[in-house]
């Protein structure tokens, strides 16, 4: 585990987690700046109890999360850049032998899937091909992407293994609509091959899309259940085909306590009504918990590698 000793050095601990009846892994997949990480940070902390929030952000998707709006639901979330795929494996290796550094967190979010499976692509035909870094990227075959579907699905089982809730985001691969009459089909944006072996380890898989209705006003609409444009699915009972945000979290962590088939099945509603969220430009910091809401033995992970550079 000297791995993880490194990527958090200098970190502290928290010796705290909680075990609940049902471990939530969910996908979440949208156009960017559709508002994923935004949910996913919202259902992280409503399944979390009273562990912690591990954010594993592999670009910029953090950003959002620290406008001042969003600073009660930074708390409890410890985010660390991941640029190499490696590490991703590393972190889920610390969790199913129960590393020290691991015990705070029941929840791990993995912000943005798409950009590692890109990298291990780069990365495994390079090694197959021989090319060095300083080579252009050699062309990938299809024959390349089933060993490269293989390495992204044994990181989730491995984090699944380990029982920590996994909340995924990844981008939407949009087909179809180039014609009149066209329908349109949104599927993760992976392959046929990977995207059975990822939604078979789901128990949610969520498309998020945005439209924008107005000045300064966007509805994003929650896709739960599948249909001929849509890949979409859910395990929770009651849940609507298009829940509202409110809806489909409050839904999810009635499931994962244990509640999720005493609940009434919730009326469906077809978008969330908000300010278009905006996109500035600074660098991204750890997010620690802040210290008025750590008890004197809970002291908190602080990653002082993880300014984006």
């Amino acid at each position: 585990m000297a791995r993880i000793d490194d990527i958090m050095k200098g970190a502290e601990l928290v010796s705290k987690s909680v075990g609940q009846p049902r471990q939530l892994l969910q996908l979440n997949y949208s156009d960017p700046g559709a508002g994923k990480t935004i949910f996913g940070a919202k259902l992280a902390k409503a399944v979390a109890g009273d562990g912690k929030v591990l954010l594993l952000d592999s670009h910029m998707g953090f950003v959002s999360l620290l406008e001042d709006q969003w600073s009660d639901l930074r708390k409890g979330i410890v985010r660390v850049e991941v640029t190499n795929p490696a590490d991703l494996a590393a972190f889920a290796d610390a969790f199913l032998a129960k590393h020290p550094k691991t015990r705070p967190f029941t929840v791990v979010m993995l912000d943005e899937l798409s950009a590692w499976v890109k990298i291990i692509a780069i990365d495994y035909v390079r090694s197959r091909t021989g090319a060095s870094t300083s080579d252009l990227v050699p062309t990938i075959e299809g024959s390349d992407w089933n060993p490269i579907g293989y390495i992204v699905a044994d990181i989730l089982g491995r984090f699944q293994r380990a029982g920590v809730h996994l909340i995924v985001n990844a981008h939407a691969r949009e087909k179809g609509g180039r014609e009149a009459g066209d329908s349109k089909k949104y599927s993760p944006n992976f392959t046929p091959l990977m995207n059975i072996d990822i939604q078979g380890l789901m128990h949610n898989v969520t498309l998020i899309t945005s439209t924008i209705a107005g000045r300064g006003q966007y509805e994003r609409t929650f896709y739960t259940k599948p249909s001929a444009s849509v890949v979409a699915k859910t395990r929770v009972g009651g849940m609507p085909a298009q829940p509202t945000e409110r809806q489909l979290i409050q839904l999810t962590a009635a499931w994962v306590r244990g509640e999720g088939d005493d609940v009434a099945p919730a009326k469906a509603s077809a978008v969330v009504k908000g300010k278009t969220p905006p996109s500035p430009r600074v660098s991204i910091e750890d997010v620690p918990l802040p210290e008025d809401e750590l008890d004197d033995d809970q002291p908190v992970i602080v990653d002082e590698t993880t300014t984006q550079q």
